[in-house]
């Protein structure tokens, strides 16, 4: 076997936990958003032939998309290797697909670099724009990024090797082979692009900022795209190669020094700052789209004939948002229909004992359900660019998406508060947490559910649109001050304060079970962290938009482009959020593990049997009683039976 040099610790790519589950999650979201984006790219540009030639930039805005596609067709393999924890493809496959990786990275780096230079010398030397239309030009500095692209990422083929027959990762034969590699790749791939970048953009702002052009709002739009694409490069891209330079600081140190150790701490984290370069090659069309949609061409899908029946927008990036928002809400149908059915099932039917957890994990399901039985209707509104269910479906659908949301995260925020009072009051616990007070406390989240969720119902409008054929249901406020406060109390009650609470709740169990070792029932606790994680990721965007929307009317900005853009964007991540009541049968699935296996149909039930049930409690006295050391037995028989789990954290 070769000898690989290893840094003291022995970490691995799947050594972190959090690693591995933040990596997982940024290489399915980059594909649901990359592959889609990019394929739409390619499919507007491939196609476009202008009667003066194709412009250098458009070209090469077509390779850098064919380039972030085909890194991105990757995802679920490595998705794959993160969540089950070993390597499918063997030796060749691990050498293969990572240099299918590097290929492009280098191949972006380089091709947004000139994209940049071209951007600079088109501004500040103009008559030089006839000849960067060139087709000579194109294939020459295309040919010459491939090719460079090809040699630079030869040293991921070469050091990459299978370790233990389940690890593909680097595999250095000295600490100074891996001094020079990783060295390299960060002054290739970033330092020097990135200076590049910045240089180019600088003096393009610089001279745009001295000119007096006519179309200011151009000038706009390019700041904004500027800023995006240099913001969206460095920050991605940074702490993947602020893990190499840890990991180049320890091949260069003393064995037997702290600084050693930033090698193994480096090579832990590797998973996750890689994925998150993953979802650079994802924002790139939501970049053009956002800051610059119109300046994409208007070719591809919606020319010639047959042509979607939204192309006739005004700009080709509402098109672009709308394919994205119908992908979404799909994915969402069918993955969230059968599968939080299966879960109903499951509890109803597989449980004859439920447990606390079991009857809010039942609870989030219904709510789950109740949201992705509206998404057809949804669908059909986004397609067919009108609405036609009238006023009574334009309130009533909205209203259950909102009663959804505060009963999904009301849910979630009582998990959190449960599992914190069982690790600080367990005896406490115990007491509380009977068949009556679940079912009370779930009562409650429901009415509470329902009042917050009144404001859709009273504002909701169904009108004409501007264009004068088509039907739009949307939100209709007396003043934009009433249109603000709703919105800021959305944001407020139905994430701000519920996360402040779940984070409190953890922060809390953390420091006191520092000292304490659970060892029993793990796979409750990983789910109801995941649940949480997914719900924040998914329902965070729509928030941050609701907050920029309350803060322009709160500024008195009037209708223009920053409303447009803001009214797109709330489209896409509604959809999110609709992906959001998908996924929780997807996380039971991964929590389960071995469960799937031995329990098929059943792991559900069995997943859930395991956070303690009542015949359980009655049978043990309380299953806390054999989880913390020295608590006395106390058995519970009676008619108010003991929900309490078998590990307060599990």
């Amino acid at each position: 076997m070769l000898a690989c040099y290893r840094p003291p610790g022995n970490e691995t790519l799947l050594s972190w936990k959090a690693s591995r589950v933040t990596g997982t999650a940024f290489l399915l979201l980059a594909a649901l958003l990359g592959l889609p984006g990019n394929g739409f790219v390619v499919w507007s540009l491939a196609g476009w032939r202008p009667a003066r030639g194709r412009p250098l930039a458009a070209t090469l805005v077509l390779h850098l998309a064919l380039a972030d596609g085909a890194v991105l067709l990757l995802t679920p393999l490595f998705a794959t290797f993160l969540a089950g924890q070993a390597w499918p493809l063997g030796q060749a496959g691990c050498k293969a697909v990572y240099y299918v990786c590097a290929l492009s990275m280098y191949a972006s780096v380089l091709l947004t670099s000139l994209l940049s230079l071209q951007r600079c010398l088109a501004v500040t030397r103009p008559f030089l724009a006839p000849r960067l239309r060139s087709p000579a030009l194109a294939r020459r500095l295309l040919l010459a990024v491939w090719l460079a692209a090809l040699l630079l990422a030869a040293p991921a083929a070469v050091y990459r090797h299978l370790w233990g027959d389940r690890v593909c990762q680097l595999c250095h034969p000295s600490p100074a082979h891996a001094a020079a590699h990783l060295s390299l790749e960060t002054l290739t791939a970033f330092v020097l692009p990135f200076g590049l970048v910045l240089g180019c953009y600088g003096l393009t702002l610089a001279r745009l900022r001295g000119a007096r052009w006519g179309a200011g709002r151009r000038r706009t739009r390019v700041g904004r795209l500027v800023s995006a694409i240099v913001l969206a490069f460095g920050l991605l891209w940074a702490p993947y190669h602020v893990v190499n330079i840890l990991q180049v600081v320890a091949a260069l140190a003393p064995p037997e020094g702290a600084l050693a150790r930033l090698g193994g701490a480096g090579q832990a984290a590797r998973a996750g700052t890689t994925a998150l370069a993953f979802f650079s090659s994802s924002v790139n069309p939501v970049l053009y789209v956002f800051t610059a949609g119109d300046l994409l061409p208007r070719a591809g899908p919606c020319s010639g004939p047959g042509r979607y029946i939204f192309c006739s927008t005004s700009s080709l990036g509402v098109m672009f948002i709308a394919l994205l928002t119908i992908i979404l809400l799909s994915v969402a149908l069918v993955v969230g229909l059968p599968g939080n059915s299966f879960v109903v099932w499951s509890i109803l039917v597989k449980m004859q004992k439920r447990s606390v957890t079991a009857l809010l994990v039942l609870n989030l399901a219904l709510a789950d359900l109740a949201v992705l039985l509206t998404a057809p209707f949804f669908l059909h509104n986004v397609a067919q660019r009108t609405w036609v269910f009238g006023l009574a479906g334009c309130r009533l659908f909205h209203y259950v998406c909102g009663v959804s949301m505060y009963a999904s995260v009301l849910l979630i925020t009582t998990m959190s508060l449960d599992r914190s009072l069982a690790v600080a009051l367990p005896f406490v616990s115990q007491k509380v947490r009977t068949k009556a007070v679940a079912w009370w406390v779930l009562a409650g989240i429901w009415v509470m559910s329902l009042l917050l969720a009144t404001p859709v119902v009273v504002y909701r409008t169904v009108t004409l649109a501007p264009n004068n054929w088509s039907l739009v249901c949307f939100l209709k406020y007396p003043s934009e001050r009433l249109n603000a406060f709703h919105l800021l109390f959305e944001a407020l009650t139905g994430f701000l304060l519920p996360f402040l609470v779940v984070v409190a709740s953890y922060s809390d169990i953390g420091r006191r079970l520092q000292a304490r070792r659970f060892r029993r029932s793990r796979r409750t606790g990983r789910l109801v962290a995941l649940i949480i994680l997914t719900f924040a990721a998914f329902w965070l965007p729509y928030h941050v938009v609701n907050l920029a929307e309350a803060g322009r009317l709160l500024a008195g900005g009037e209708a223009g482009p920053l409303r447009n853009r803001l009214l797109l964007a709330r489209y896409v991540f509604i959809a999110l959020a609709f992906l959001s009541s998908s996924v929780n049968p997807v996380l039971y699935a991964c929590a389960g593990g071995g469960l799937l296996r031995s329990a098929g149909v059943g792991f559900v039930a069995k997943l859930l049997e395991a956070t303690g049930s009542e015949a359980s409690s009655t049978r043990r006295g309380g299953t806390l009683a054999q989880t913390v050391r020295g608590a006395p037995a106390t058995p519970e028989n009676g008619t108010t039976e003991s929900l309490t789990v078998s590990n307060p954290l599990q």
